[in-house]
């Protein structure tokens, strides 16, 4: 198993680099993933590394600007005699917007390393997750306590103490988020470079990318904490607007709104933001259409380039609902409107078998600390939220709020929302006001009969 992955994107549209890297940064920055770029497919050929440390993944838009009129596939085909005698092959991941997604699929299947392929205007989301499964990242992850045994008594005793302090303020208040993330740059100062995305995925037992956005969240809003905490600004809206993609104009803009006593809403928080990005995007567009346009021209003339349209920006697609119907036959599972409740163990073969390739989220709802993380929660789930109580009087007010932050923040519309065990059957309303499907295993049969009422 190898500790790091090269992926190569050869793509001229330097905006989706840009997303790309944010995307992965999380990986990056641990070392997992090396992200490199070519414009061209001569530099795309000059940059493919056979050697030991072989590029893993080649991202290819289809039709580049030095691509032969008469032979679009010039790239494809170079790259595939210069790897046809390698034992592991890049994999390669096609990407268009001049071909059907049926003209994509023919031209994979004539090279069997070439593994998908997307129309433009694609999802990053979708294309992450393209890389993610080809790579099966999530399954390269080691405990934490395996390769601890290097660092200071002292030290691990120190950041034992801050996971504990960091779990509990994950769950509160805006200031208390702030505070964790300052604590999680602390820890990550005093671990070796390695360690720091072992260490959250084992002792704060959630995704690396948590722990990022709450580290965005102290950088951003760190020095104004006071001020957050007098605003009492949602932890959602928090998370949002500490995105790097988010225009700096615009997280001013909503906090100024907070300030003046408006009620901002996290689906008003988008909006906004989606407008200054657009307004953004169009100056940028108008700034560089002429200089574009001349530099298409000039590679016309030169080497016969073909003339291709310039995609000026990426939108992100709504994602389509999946394909999950249960067999008619399988008496344990129900649907009620778009969701799917199964009265059974999340662990059961009966329940996994079912589920999507790809889960956005699971949340589960524990009562007994024999259930695992591996038994609660499928292994294709890219984002997790656990809340572990012994006790049925649980702090309803708390608990929807904590499932609509997360269901904001890791999901988009019409995705699909697992649930292990489901203690409350409203939460079925707020996950469906905000688009998205559920799909629960629930044991216990009283509980279950009390979500099909709803």
């Amino acid at each position: 198993m190898r500790d790091s992955y090269h992926v190569l994107v050869v793509e001229d549209q330097t905006n989706i680099w840009e997303d790309l890297t944010e995307f992965f940064e999380p990986e990056i920055d641990d070392g997992v993933l090396t992200l490199d770029f070519a414009a061209t497919a001569k530099e795309g050929l000059k940059k493919i590394d056979t050697g030991s440390n072989r590029t893993d993944v080649v991202i290819i838009d289809v039709i580049l600007p030095d691509t032969p009129t008469n032979n679009e596939l010039y790239f494809i085909n170079s790259l595939d005699t210069k790897v046809k005698k390698l034992k592991d092959k890049p994999k390669g991941i096609l990407v268009s917007a001049h071909k059907s997604i049926d003209a994509l699929n023919d031209i994979a299947n004539q090279k069997d390393w070439i593994v998908e392929a997307f129309v433009k205007p694609l999802s990053r989301k979708i294309l992450r997750q393209a890389v993610e499964e080809t790579l099966d990242l999530f399954s390269k992850s080691k405990s934490f306590a395996n390769i601890s045994k290097d660092i200071n008594e002292d030290v691990l005793r120190e950041i034992s103490q801050e996971a504990d302090i960091i779990k509990l303020k994950m769950k509160r208040s805006a200031t208390d988020i702030i505070e964790a993330g300052k604590r999680l740059y602390a820890v990550k100062k005093k671990l070796p470079h390695g360690y720091f995305k072992n260490w959250i995925e084992t002792e704060l037992g959630c995704h690396y990318t948590t722990g990022v956005n709450l580290m965005r969240v102290a950088n951003v809003f760190g020095e104004s904490q006071q001020k957050v905490a007098q605003m009492e600004v949602a932890v959602s809206i928090l998370y949002f607007l500490a995105t790097p993609s988010t225009p700096k104009q615009a997280r001013q803009k909503v906090i100024q709104l907070i300030e003046d006593g408006e009620n901002i809403s996290f689906a008003e928080t988008k909006k906004i933001v989606k407008e200054y990005k657009e307004n953004n995007s169009k100056v940028n567009s108008e700034v560089s259409g002429t200089t574009n346009i001349n530099k298409s021209n000039e590679l016309e003339e030169k080497e016969g380039g073909q003339d291709k349209q310039q995609i000026l920006q990426i939108i992100r697609q709504q994602s389509p609902a999946s394909k999950f119907e249960p067999s008619s036959e399988e008496q344990q599972w129900q649907k009620l409107r778009n969701h799917w409740l199964y009265n059974g163990y999340p662990d059961s073969e009966e329940f996994r078998q079912y589920l999507p390739k790809s889960i956005p989220l699971t949340i589960a709802f524990p009562n007994d600390p024999a259930w695992t993380k591996d038994k609660l929660v499928p292994p294709q789930t890219k984002s997790v939220s656990i809340f572990y109580s012994p006790f049925e009087d649980l702090d309803l007010v708390a608990l929807k709020s904590m499932v609509k932050n997360a269901v904001e923040l890791c999901t988009e519309d019409n995705e699909d929302v697992v649930f292990s065990f489901f203690p409350e059957p409203e939460l079925l309303l707020i996950v469906e006001s905000l688009g998205c499907r559920c799909i629960v295993a629930e044991p216990d049969f009283q509980r279950y009969k009390r979500i099909l009422s709803v």
